[in-house]
């Protein structure tokens, strides 16, 4: 989808407004004065109301929406930001048949717990599943590692079968491109593109 981006308001510079203002009430020659000091002062309020209808212009339609008022634009049209996800790992833990595995685990920089409570199965092991504790990307590499544990009845190593890293909360452009195609589409009826507009909703999905 293409669509024009631009910038609908020329704002002029601090320093182009306070000369025309200082043009205007003739101070120039005097730069002490107080039409001077008037003239920098008056200059100064219409930069920053400039600036402010600068932002006011950017965000008054969705192709230039930002931030906050981008996600309102969405939830006009039922489309939602995408919220970070939680990187998950994959831990083979051996033991003693019944004992309890730990809830809490340091992987990395990063903390992790227990999706669900496990214990040591009849074979002496156990595969858990841990969550991270904060949000978005860890940085975790794919293949196997080994983490080191102290608890009883439970052996000193662990090993990661598997690691899935968390993503990001969704960045302006791709909501931006999922709201305009839903401002143009047809309503939902279960058209090709509500499968697509459906499925890239979902956290964690980058493209469908």
């Amino acid at each position: 989808m293409e669509w024009i981006s631009t910038m609908p308001y020329n704002r002029d510079s601090l320093l182009t407004i306070n000369e025309r203002v200082l043009k205007t009430l003739e101070a120039q020659a005097i730069p002490h004065s107080f039409k001077a000091r008037l003239g920098t002062a008056v200059a100064g309020l219409s930069y920053i109301l400039q600036g402010h209808i600068d932002y006011l212009a950017q965000n008054m339609l969705p192709d230039s929406a930002m931030d906050d008022l981008l996600d309102r634009w969405g939830a006009i049209w039922r489309v939602y930001r995408k919220g970070a996800t939680k990187a998950l790992a994959v831990i083979e833990v051996r033991g003693e048949a019944g004992a309890v595995v730990p809830r809490n685990w340091h992987i990395g920089d990063h903390n992790y717990a227990l999706t669900e409570p496990e214990t040591i199965k009849e074979d002496g092991r156990a595969e858990v599943k841990v969550e991270c504790q904060t949000p978005g990307p860890v940085g975790i590499q794919a293949g196997p590692a080994v983490i080191e544990i102290t608890q009883r009845k439970i052996e000193s190593h662990a090993a990661i079968k598997h690691l899935t890293d968390g993503t990001s909360a969704e960045a302006d452009e791709p909501l931006r491109i999922r709201v305009l195609r839903s401002i143009a589409s047809t309503p939902q009826g279960g058209s090709y593109g509500d499968y697509i507009e459906w499925i890239e909703s979902i956290s964690g999905v980058r493209k469908a």
